[in-house]
């Protein structure tokens, strides 16, 4: 039988086989089979070198997977361990999902900047009805092909994809990806060394200079918020929606130059008050940049993240 496996060959797998440190519902997962019941050390080898994740890793192009919401079904990437994993289980970003089913209607007009795999776009569709519509912008073709999948899929009428990273010039942006993730981010010029892909950055003003109304604006571009929101300056003035953000300090400062500070003094010249979503029932009205920094603090201490966790805001116009 051999040797049986233990915690720590659980992460010794996932840093050899997979080349990372296990996420939490993958750990937690393979910690419940350990606790089910004895499994040899090779068993527990054979289980992460049968996954799709590891299969991907050496050059194995795997058919995406469809996950079944009810009312609607999306695509998603069986490798992507960073986001798709999680939309698959069901459990995505609870707070920011809670405020878009909160705050859209039928008939409303969500935006979507940096959209990823495309599951708020997915499910602003399916809100947003005939009538609604949904504009995704998403810079990477392997998200875009996810997310142009999903509308065949569901033949949702309402919704525009446009491949580009917002920002506020017409240029050529480098950015950082990788095999194992749906993220990416636009990159400085002083770490273009990082870039694994390269993108057409746009001005949504350009793009989407006919647009009259928005209800839900969403921002969530890895600290690119600022040129994002720059770039469409005067479609936000124009149509003065409901804003969702991102607040990354650390990709603020390293992709972007921007100091934190100078993003939320931009959101509340906007904004009469800035809620930071903790959970889907629980929200911490700010009425100044210095308590949503208070709040980043407590929240990067409690997940003793080192300063590298991220606050999701959303912002109300005066």
């Amino acid at each position: 039988m051999g040797p049986l496996a233990t915690d720590e060959d659980i992460y010794s797998a996932y840093r050899l086989l997979l080349g990372r440190d296990p996420d939490k519902a993958g750990l937690e997962h393979y910690q419940g089979l350990l606790a089910q019941s004895p499994i040899p050390a090779f068993r527990l080898a054979d289980f992460f070198l049968c996954s799709d994740e590891f299969k991907a890793r050496r050059g194995h192009k795997l058919a995406p997977k469809e996950v079944n919401f009810g009312e609607y079904v999306m695509y998603v990437d069986p490798a992507d361990h960073a986001v798709g994993a999680t939309v698959a289980a069901g459990t995505y970003e609870p707070h920011v999902t809670q405020a878009v089913r909160e705050y859209l209607h039928a008939g409303d007009t969500f935006i979507d900047v940096g959209a990823n795999i495309g599951y708020f776009a997915a499910m602003a569709a399916h809100i947003a009805g005939p009538s609604g519509r949904v504009i995704a912008i998403e810079p990477m073709d392997k998200n875009v092909q996810l997310i142009l999948r999903t509308v065949v899929r569901n033949d949702f009428r309402n919704v525009e994809v446009h491949q580009c990273a917002a920002s506020d010039q017409r240029r050529i942006v480098a950015m950082a990806t990788g095999d194992g993730t749906s993220n990416g981010e636009i990159v400085a010029e002083t770490a273009r060394h990082r870039a694994t892909v390269f993108a057409q950055a746009c001005r949504l003003d350009e793009v989407l200079s006919g647009i009259n109304r928005i209800d839900i604006l969403k921002f969530d571009v890895e600290g690119h918020e600022m040129s994002a929101w720059a770039g469409f300056r005067a479609g936000i003035a124009r149509t003065r929606p409901m804003i969702l953000t991102e607040f990354h300090p650390k990709c603020l400062r390293e992709n972007a130059g921007v100091e934190p500070e100078t993003y939320l003094t931009l959101l509340f010249e906007y904004a009469s008050s800035v809620e930071v979503l903790i959970s889907s029932n629980q929200r911490v009205r700010c009425r100044s940049v210095a308590d949503v920094m208070r709040e980043w603090v407590s929240a990067d201490k409690h997940f003793n993240s080192g300063g590298t966790t991220h606050l999701d805001l959303l912002l109300k116009p005066r």
